[in-house]
């Protein structure tokens, strides 16, 4: 006799005819036309015939069935179970992720823009396990990307004619709005086989970012300063740090004699951002604000003889900190966004959320490294180019800001045209290697699609669909780069695998910004949330004259005022720039 399910199904659906078929046996009664007195009758004899053919039937099945196959019926039914559970748990913990601050891992007693404070979730998380495990497990290693992706094919202006002061600002406002550190587990990037640099079979190293998990157990990355564009890169995150940047005297920052930034114990600049020493042209925009800041302390105390420090400090902060702000909105994003950038300002929104989100700050921002040269070239004062300075050479090395001088550097930044924004990646930042058996190696492509499976980020067509674009289906399709979907075919098998930061550069850009539609939409996001979700934002915060004075002050502007460096245009985003 055919078992039925190990005795539990034959007497589930023995109680479930006794439970409900009478009800059942009335609709089909009804359906049928059969007469309602004529069914009663029947109706107690063939229960009868049906409790006597269960009890059988029961005691046959448990008999004849092997012990095997019950095990197995009960072992399937439970990961039946367990499958459709764990669906239902990652469908929940995406809409925390997409509702709660930091992914549903934030501190509820403090501001979700505080430092310390989770990634936002604009996208709900994609790891293997749907808790922590990196993403990507069936695509091809990040080193292997790469090498085919991201090698380049030597230099390619960009479509707006911006100059590299244009990626040297996204960076100088990137360290004062996130910064996540990695913990101790390891990630390591493996080295593929021909590889040109680095020897095969090796790997590079890679930490996992620090995170926190949220009630479902989803590892939400921490950005550990504030996330709002509150001038933390020049004043830094916490009370402690600016207390240590001021003079004490006039409302001042600490500076050198020469207007230099301070030194730490190791001869390596200060700055309210840790990253201050990356590289040159980060060291002198740090540099030329808190010059900035000193300028305008200096004429507060001027006009204002009976101020206090801490009055003058404060004042002076807050207009530095709506300088950062306009010429981010005003300058660089219509640059980077096209148009007018995010369009008109109408006041701040309450609850709107302005974390950084994690698509922001592992995937989307991450352009720039796309548009820097191998070299930085020096210009002096009669606008002659100096010997070119080796990327290598100007990573965490002040000696060498020392030596070139801010105003050369500033120069050469506003004059120099920026790459193409891209897949490709100059040598420098790909196969980074200083001399020495144990020297760092770098491919900054690869740490990037690294990174972005470490946070659970999704892949280009799962973040497409998300935010409401079709997915792409071809390689051959219209929305990639001219040869970018070529590259990515030598690599992917589907364009369902291509990792999100790779994707987004690959796409083509739309109207006269220079980026494409997914990327677009993850940067306004990100950009209107840090404006409308500022309630200390300064077009809302200051007076109508002072916002005008604001608007009207240009980067360009920020540079003569504090250097003897002449800009020739508006702007020192766009070549050429000085006189």
């Amino acid at each position: 006799m055919r078992a039925t399910g190990c005795g539990l199904a034959s007497g589930k659906q023995a109680q479930e005819r006794r439970n409900g078929g009478d009800r059942f046996g009335k609709m089909l009664g009804q359906d049928q036309g059969a007469d309602e007195a004529s069914r009663k009758d029947r109706s107690k004899t063939n229960r009868q015939k049906e409790r006597t053919a269960e009890r059988t039937n029961s005691a046959s099945t448990v008999t004849n069935t092997p012990r095997s196959a019950c095990k197995g019926n009960k072992a399937d039914a439970l990961r039946e179970l367990g499958t459709v559970l764990e669906d239902l748990r990652n469908v929940i913990n995406g809409i925390v992720e997409l509702l709660l601050p930091g992914g549903g891992a934030a501190d509820s007693t403090q501001s979700s823009t505080d430092a310390g404070q989770p990634l936002r979730r604009l996208i709900p998380s994609n790891y293997a396990d749907g808790r922590s495990e990196p993403a990507g497990a069936d695509r091809p290693g990040a080193r292997e990307v790469s090498n085919a992706v991201s090698a380049t094919t030597g230099d390619k202006g960009n479509a707006a004619d911006a100059s590299d002061m244009f990626w040297l600002w996204g960076q100088f406002l990137d360290h004062d709005i996130d910064l996540v550190k990695t913990g101790d587990t390891e990630m390591s990037v493996p080295v593929p086989g021909g590889d040109q640099t680095f020897e095969p079979g090796s790997s590079l190293h890679f930490q996992r970012s620090d995170s926190v998990a949220n009630p479902l157990g989803a590892e939400q990355q921490i950005n550990v300063i504030t996330a709002l564009i509150d001038g933390s890169n020049i004043y830094g995150s916490d009370a402690e740090t600016t207390e240590s940047l001021r003079s004490g005297e006039g409302g001042r920052l600490l500076m050198q004699d020469d207007s230099t930034l301070p030194y730490d114990e190791r001869n390596f600049y200060r700055a309210g951002d840790e990253r201050v020493n990356e590289n040159i042209g980060l060291t002198s925009m740090h540099t030329l604000f808190a010059r900035e800041h000193n300028r305008v302390a200096d004429g507060l105390a001027a006009e204002n003889p009976d101020w206090s420090d801490q009055q003058i400090f404060d004042v002076a902060r807050a207009q530095v900190t709506a300088t950062l702000q306009s010429i981010t909105v005003n300058e660089f994003l219509p640059v980077l966004l096209g148009g007018d950038g995010l369009g008109a300002y109408t006041g701040p929104v309450a609850g709107l959320d302005a974390q950084v989100s994690n698509v922001f700050a592992a995937a989307a921002y991450r352009f720039g490294h796309s548009m820097v040269s191998d070299t930085i070239t020096p210009v002096d004062a009669s606008g002659q180019a100096g010997e070119a300075i080796p990327l290598k050479d100007a990573f965490f090395n002040p000696e060498q800001f020392a030596e070139t001088g801010i105003d050369a550097i500033l120069r050469g930044f506003s004059s120099n045209e920026a790459q193409a924004m891209d897949t490709e990646i100059v040598d420098s930042l790909r196969n980074f290697v200083l001399d020495g058996p144990h020297s760092p190696r770098l491919d900054l492509a690869a740490l990037n699609i690294q990174r972005g499976r470490d946070h659970g980020l999704p892949t280009l067509n799962e973040a497409r669909q998300a935010l409401g674009l079709a997915p792409i289906t071809s390689f051959d399709d219209p929305a990639f780069r001219d040869g970018a979907g070529e590259r990515l075919a030598s690599v992917y098998d589907s364009p369902d695998q291509v990792d999100l930061w790779v994707g987004l550069l690959a796409e083509k850009p739309t109207g006269d910004g220079l980026v494409g539609p997914t990327q677009s939409i993850i940067l306004k996001d990100q950009f209107t949330r840090l404006r409308d979700g500022d309630p200390d934002w300064y077009a809302n915060a200051l007076p109508a004259d002072t916002v005008a004075e604001i608007e009207s002050t240009s980067l360009a502007d920020i540079i003569e005022r504090n250097t003897n460096v002449d800009i020739a245009s508006d702007t020192a985003m766009i070549v050429p720039a000085f006189a």
